[in-house]
């Protein structure tokens, strides 16, 4: 169905007046710690909603987008050494770069995003796999900016060089494939509960964001080689990870001889995002099981009470934001009225905790900051369909069938 504001009328002008709001301050924001460029918190993720209000026809922030961007730019190209990363580095700032040039009709002196494709080409020819495969910080974040630079034969590429690592690092387990998440690769806190590393579920940081890049992969007939039978592998591996016992369908995680713990509903980790990486992955790839199967697991979450979901702050990573945005995302896909009802709850919860208390909102970024938060209330309140949504994972944005 065609995107529209899922919000009512009456409420639409308050919506956007703290989008506004949100706006007004990102326009006057100019950073000069290198960690504030980055998109998961800093100017990039300012940029992106500076965009979006500007191709909305809500006000002209274009120009001032740029500036961020071009400060962006400048500090990750000046960050030694410099970080491919989707959430923290060079391949994230390119997604913002490229979104900004196609919703405003502004380029950015130079052409950055060419340095950046040049940059992850050498980047990728030398990429080991080490089990750093993950949307924030590994592989599958990489491939989500290069699915936006497509068709160009640089981005297909290294789309292709991408899925090849992935299939280096897949694993046969039970019914199917999947990632492994080594010792070396987690934070402390995890080591400790997880020595001998683990599976992730969560679409930041496991098997679900790998499924979201192969599936729209092979859908875009970049790497139909082997790729499908890929993506199906790790469907069935994830959707073998269900219980039935718990609040959520999905636990945060699955390791030998540790009970797997309830996860949260969010974007990040827990049934919410599992369920829209599922449904995208149905659409693109014509299984119609994998619809249903996510469609489900959906329909549950929407259901869970409030009070058990463990959100308690506005931001798209894994508070009412990310949720608002990813119960719209699925009202569109599907005509649900359960999926309107629950995003309209959730940008009520958002709009309040954005609002309200401090220290609901986490700064001025894209993933737990005003940024995103914006950008979800924004996607609420206009009939532009939110393609930004594509940093998540849970939409398509960018590639088209190559000739």
């Amino acid at each position: 169905m065609a995107w529209s504001a899922v919000v009512p009328p009456d409420r639409r002008s308050q919506i956007l007046a703290l989008v506004t709001q949100i706006a007004d301050r990102a326009t006057s924001d100019r950073y000069g710690p290198a960690a504030r460029w980055n998109l998961s918190s800093g100017q990039a993720g300012e940029a992106l909603l500076l965009s979006w209000l500007t191709a909305a026809g809500v006000a002209d922030h274009g120009d001032a987008a740029t500036e961020l961007l071009i400060d962006a730019f400048e500090g990750a190209a000046g960050d030694e050494p410099a970080r491919a990363s989707f959430f923290s580095g060079m391949s994230g700032i390119g997604f913002v770069i490229e979104q900004h040039t196609c919703l405003t009709s502004r380029s950015l002196p130079g052409d950055p995003c060419s340095q950046i494709d040049e940059a992850l080409t050498d980047l990728l020819e030398s990429w080991t796999w080490t089990g750093d495969y993950d949307l924030v910080d590994g592989l599958v974040g990489v491939g989500i900016y290069c699915l936006a630079r497509l068709p160009r034969r640089s981005a297909a590429r290294a789309v292709e060089r991408i899925v090849r690592l992935l299939d280096e690092g897949a694993e046969a387990v039970g019914p199917g494939v999947a990632w492994f998440t080594p010792p070396e690769e987690l934070p402390p806190h995890q080591v400790a509960e997880f020595p001998q590393g683990f599976y992730n579920l969560g679409v930041a940081h496991g098997v679900p964001g790998v499924i979201s890049f192969l599936a729209q992969a092979c859908a875009s007939g970049v790497a139909r080689s082997g790729t499908e039978q890929l993506v199906e592998g790790a469907v069935a591996w994830l959707l073998d990870q269900r219980v039935t016992n718990t609040a959520s369908a999905f636990p945060y995680s699955v390791a030998p001889g540790i009970e797997p713990k309830p996860a949260r509903s969010a974007w990040c980790y827990g049934d919410p995002g599992v369920a829209a990486v599922l449904v995208l992955a149905g659409q693109v790839m014509g299984r119609s099981g994998w619809r249903n199967a996510g469609l489900a697991v959906a329909r549950n979450a929407a259901l869970r009470p409030p009070g058990g979901t463990g959100v308690v702050d506005a931001g798209l990573c894994h508070g009412a934001g990310g949720l608002a945005q990813i119960f719209n995302r699925l009202f569109h896909a599907t005509g649900d009225e359960l999926f309107a009802l629950s995003a309209r709850s959730w940008l009520a919860s958002t709009v309040e905790m954005t609002n309200g208390t401090p220290g609901r909102v986490n700064g001025t970024g894209f993933l737990e900051g005003t940024s995103g938060v914006g950008l979800a209330l924004l996607a609420a309140t206009t009939p532009l369909e939110p393609a930004w949504d594509a940093a998540l994972a849970i939409s398509t944005y960018g590639w088209a069938p190559l000739r």
